[in-house]
């Protein structure tokens, strides 16, 4: 049986939406991954649907989403909630009653960056290696390799 994991951010947005499609992918049948907002937007960046898409990742199904709806009765419950965000760390701290293990992965907001097209490519690019790399060393750690 798979684990469940629940990453948080603020907007649900880019990050949370990056993790959770590299965890899926790269911890497939190992973790099954979901991600949402403390506030979401209601929309997925362009930017985060690009930098997944190049690097060979599905981006099918992925949508900005409250944490609200995975704390309603019925909801899954989740082994892991991962913040990504410091307002999601301090919400969670705060406010989460459901799910186990709760780490936090300081992440920038690549969606705060401000610029050109290549300067946002190069921060979501940059978020996604961050990314990368955390959900790599928790795969080893949590999941076996």
């Amino acid at each position: 049986m798979s684990r469940r994991v629940l990453f948080l951010c603020d907007s649900n947005m880019a990050r949370s939406i990056i993790a959770e499609a590299i965890l899926n992918k790269d911890g497939a049948g190992r973790f099954e991954a979901r991600s949402a907002g403390i506030e979401p937007a209601g929309l997925v960046s362009p930017f985060a649907v690009n930098v997944l898409k190049e690097h060979g990742y599905p981006t099918d199904g992925l949508s900005s989403k409250s944490w609200e709806d995975f704390a309603k009765a019925g909801a899954p419950e989740f082994d892991y909630v991962i913040a990504v965000s410091s307002g999601a760390r301090a919400a969670v701290r705060a406010e989460w009653i459901r799910g186990g293990e709760v780490f936090h992965w300081p992440v920038t907001d690549p969606v705060l960056v401000e610029g050109n097209q290549t300067r946002m490519d190069a921060s979501f690019e940059d978020v996604f290696d961050t990314l990368k790399r955390y959900i790599a060393a928790f795969i080893a750690q949590e999941g076996g390799v």
